[in-house]
């Protein structure tokens, strides 16, 4: 489970300051270079159905650690409790589906980055159009999930091209 931690921390670009190891889990202790927030990663050395104490705890050591994001990676299943707990704790959860390699070093993936506010407010009143009538992307999506976009977020997609040089789209992130 380390290695989707470390892709994660690599795709998302997220800084590593502290690694501790324990019996069942690893945390790890990291800040996200965009807003300078702390996030706390915990890897489970287990895969066990996943259920609300692993959630609660969780949340209760990044509480205690000033923390209000986590994210839970585990080869376990989830189950439904503890899918809603996370939801409703801030917790993303980390499947055994996702990619255990960085999928952007692919030359048939595109470059997929998040639109700060601001550029999102000035594409969409150049074309005078509201975020849900660009094109969607939905939040399941891979890239997406590996970028860390939420539902309500505006990606830009840099894709090369041979007769342009590059192609530029933006995509409207939605629920599935």
């Amino acid at each position: 489970m380390l290695e989707k931690a470390e892709t994660l921390l690599k795709s998302r670009r997220y800084k590593e300051e502290e690694l501790e190891q324990k019996t069942d889990s690893t945390d790890i202790i990291a800040a996200d270079p965009k807003t300078g927030e702390k996030i706390l990663i915990r890897c489970l050395n287990t895969s066990e159905t996943i259920g609300v104490r692993h959630i609660e705890k969780l949340v209760k050591e990044a509480k205690k650690k000033g923390m209000t994001r986590s994210i839970l990676v585990s080869g376990g299943k989830y189950s439904y409790p503890a899918r809603n707990k996370a939801k409703d704790s801030m917790v993303e959860l980390i499947s055994e589906a996702f990619p255990t390699f960085d999928i952007f070093d692919h030359e048939m993936v595109p470059k997929h980055e998040i639109l700060p506010e601001s550029k999102v407010n000035d594409l969409l009143s150049k074309y005078r159009i509201k975020p849900h009538q660009l094109p969607w992307i939905k939040v399941s999506d891979p890239a997406v999930r590996t970028i860390g976009a939420k539902p309500g977020d505006v990606l830009k997609i840099t894709r090369k091209s041979l007769t342009a040089g590059e192609s530029i789209a933006y995509r409207y992130v939605v629920k599935d």
